[in-house]
């Protein structure tokens, strides 16, 4: 039981942690280093009109500032952001096609990025999820201490006897 709240732990925490109600569906660029001033730029191909969309960006090299930019498949920028803790945009689809995210290096040194696109969790699906994973610790808990507490009695009683 222990083992099994464990691992719910480690699978669960280091997303959660980073990005909390963030989801994942794919990545756009992968540990790639952008020199002061150059952008790099990344295709994102959505199939569904009226979906709304997160594209996350980590730097864990350093807090450099930078600026994300996304553009409709009309070349329309519909969205940018100049962050310096790693931008993050939400937006909602308006037509189906290929969206360009060209992200830029603004500081004065190099960095390494990861970009990712996925969806927000509403509020309300995260707190559902949360309350689950609240009651599931807490029997893994009991049941994981009345395992141990059961086992070591037991042994303890018979050696008495």
């Amino acid at each position: 039981m222990c083992i099994g709240g464990l691992a719910i732990f480690v699978y669960l925490s280091p997303v959660d942690f980073l990005e909390p109600g963030f989801v994942i569906d794919g990545t756009l660029i992968q540990d790639q280093y952008i020199s002061p001033n150059d952008s790099l730029e990344s295709a994102l191909f959505l199939t569904k009109e009226g979906q709304e969309v997160t594209v996350s960006v980590t730097n864990p090299i350093s807090k450099v500032p930078l600026r994300l930019e996304i553009k409709d498949p009309e070349g329309m920028t519909i969205n940018n952001i100049d962050s310096s803790k790693g931008p993050k945009i939400t937006f909602r689809t308006e037509s189906v096609g290929k969206y360009t995210v060209t992200l830029t290096n603004v500081g004065t040194e190099m960095t390494k990025i990861t970009t990712q696109y996925g969806h927000s969790v509403p509020e309300t699906v995260g707190q559902e999820t949360n309350a689950i994973l609240g009651v599931s610790w807490i029997l893994l808990i009991i049941m994981g201490s009345y395992l141990i507490l059961h086992t070591d009695f037991r042994i303890l009683t018979k050696e008495r006897k």
